[in-house]
């Protein structure tokens, strides 16, 4: 007997029999209306059985089709089917008492970052530091050094029509003559509130207050480009209450304008990347433009800036200009995360000939640059002018480099730069920025003279600008300020520039302006103050490391910690 294997189905039947007629059609009708058989299956592999009407199967073992389950009864739909109250209480009891809690403040907290961050913080910096200043007496206050005395002679100077004059390290103390030795931003901007306000000491330090307000929310901005909304989050609530920041608030120093500035170079440097528009090139160039009259240092990297900049923004997609921001006000991708992360290679297709591609992709970014590099130039040649006019040379920032390398490297100044003054060669009747290159010629003679002694002093110079506490004569409340906050901080700045340097190019300008500053300090001359330039960006890389070192402790699953947890009411024992 020969078996086949039928699907069991009221189409067998019509296939193999006869077309009915008469009343056996009307059964059939009724055969068709009807349930199907129900098909024995047999156990084993290759046996046969036979359905209640005869048709022959064969087993197919473990290929025959699942049998139906059961439906579930009322009881069992009832547990399985999810609620508020069953799911916090699943909560409660895999993540602990408080677990829950805290993820609602969490939740709170970064639902509102970039509001609390980029408005919130900003406007109580900026009371606080009102409230700050507010305490301090209506005068210019002198503490470690005479800078604001001159700052304010220059400005005071400038609205009597006596032009940018002033003392100057290259004449004899007290002299009043026409310098280029000081930045020559402060001193004009000193001399416009004071040209609204009269000469007020009050309200320079209102309006600094105002910038340092600013300043909260550029630090926001920028550590949550490259970082994350947590990292711009955390970065702007330390500098909303950092101690240093108060303290030169109060100051007629450079320090509060030129942060400010040097944070919206950087700023605009990420969104003119993204954007793709001269625009933001123009605006780029002019802030770096007005920080390197604010320092010199920022000269060099502002050039540099604006390279990498239009370099960078013509290697990015089209789409990378148009793209959605999220709460935090990223694009994808973030500026902090690697193109290629995200699918973008941010070059053209390899198919294209290399001449080509160096054609176009030249014809991107050179307009870009030369935008950025002339808009730079609008306030530094006013500058620049003046200098040639007065010296006979373009002097496109200051002339302090020969004074400072001469001074510090002195065979009578020692390592840890307490040595007040050196005698001065003879210059005759040499202007200025004569004076400045000689004592540039001997300084660098006197590096080269004796490299170990250098070296030692570079050392020196490095610790000088990292170092915990002030060595002049400073109280102690403030060296106790000084290690409750930048001491707290430092091994987490550290920590965020490894991060940050690993992370991807996009770290790579930040970290760069850091490092060239710590080296020109390094090489030339270091203090607390300095340190001031690289200080919001340190801040940035601490609060990138404490995000990323929270990140990798929530994913940790190592007892110590689970039990750490437990023991703080964040995890329920485990069983």
């Amino acid at each position: 007997m020969r078996c086949e294997s039928v699907t069991p189905s009221r189409d067998a039947g019509r296939r193999t029999s006869p077309e009915p007629t008469g009343k056996d059609a009307s059964r059939r009708r009724q055969l068709d209306a009807s349930p199907g058989p129900t098909p024995a299956v047999a156990s084993g592999s290759g046996r046969s059985a036979s359905n209640s009407d005869g048709t022959m199967v064969v087993d197919r073992g473990r290929f025959a089709h699942p049998a139906t389950p059961a439906p579930p009864d009322e009881n069992s739909l009832r547990l399985a089917t999810p609620t508020p109250e069953r799911g916090e209480a699943l909560g409660r009891d895999a993540r602990g008492p408080n677990a829950l809690r805290f993820e609602r403040l969490i939740t709170l907290v970064f639902r509102h970052a970039t509001f609390a961050s980029w408005i919130v913080l900003p406007v109580v910096a900026t009371i606080l530091r009102l409230a700050y200043v507010a305490t301090l007496p209506p005068t210019n206050i002198v503490t470690f050094e005479a800078d604001p005395i001159t700052y304010d002679q220059i400005a005071r100077n400038i609205l009597s029509g006596r032009g940018y004059s002033g003392a100057s390290f290259y004449y004899p103390p007290g002299s009043d003559t026409l310098t280029s030795f000081w930045d020559p931003l402060y001193p004009y901007f000193l001399a416009t509130i004071y040209a609204v306000a009269g000469q007020s000491i009050p309200a320079v330090r209102i309006v600094q207050s105002i910038i340092g307000g600013v300043t909260v929310g550029l630090i926001a901005h920028v550590g949550t480009r490259l970082g994350s909304t947590g990292t711009g989050l955390i970065a702007s609530a330390w500098a909303t209450i950092y101690p240093f920041f108060f303290y030169y608030t109060g100051q007629l120093l450079t320090e509060t304008l030129y942060i400010g500035l040097i944070l919206a170079t950087v700023a605009l440097g990420i969104e003119a990347i993204h954007r793709r528009h001269a625009g933001w090139f123009v605006a780029l160039g002019i802030a770096g433009g007005l920080a390197s009259l604010g320092r010199a240092e920022a000269f060099a990297f502002t050039i540099a800036y604006v390279a990498w900049c239009a370099i960078r923004s013509a290697s990015q997609p089209a789409s990378m200009g148009s793209g959605n921001a999220d709460a935090g006000g990223n694009r994808s991708p973030r500026e902090g995360q690697d193109s290629s992360s995200s699918g973008f290679q941010g070059r053209i297709s390899n198919s294209t000939p290399r001449h080509l591609m160096s054609i176009r992709f030249a014809s991107r970014w050179v307009p870009l640059i030369a935008v950025g590099w002339l808009a730079m130039a609008v306030p530094i040649a006013p500058w620049a002018i003046r200098n040639y006019l007065t010296f006979d040379r373009p002097i496109l920032t200051t002339t302090k480099l020969g004074y400072n390398l001469y001074k510090y490297y002195h065979p009578l100044m020692t390592a840890d730069q307490t040595v007040r003054t050196v005698p001065f060669p003879d210059f005759g009747t040499m202007t200025e920025p004569e004076r400045a290159d000689l004592m540039q010629r001997i300084g660098i003679g006197y590096m080269l003279e004796d490299p170990v002694r250098t070296a030692t002093f570079m050392v020196s110079k490095f610790f000088l600008l990292f170092k915990l506490t002030p060595s002049n004569d400073a109280t102690r409340g403030y060296a106790l300020v000084s290690l409750l906050s930048y001491g707290i901080l430092l091994p987490f700045m550290a920590a965020g520039a490894a991060l940050g340097l690993l992370r991807g190019k996009a770290w790579w300008p930040l970290l760069g302006y850091v490092a060239f500053n710590i080296a020109s300090k390094t090489a030339v001359f270091a203090g607390i103050r300095l340190r001031m330039q690289i200080e919001p960006f340190l801040l940035i890389l601490a609060a990138f490391a404490v995000v990323r070192t929270a990140e990798a402790v929530r994913a940790s699953q190592a007892p110590w910690l689970l039990g750490a947890r437990h023991r703080l009411g964040f995890a329920s024992p485990p069983r």
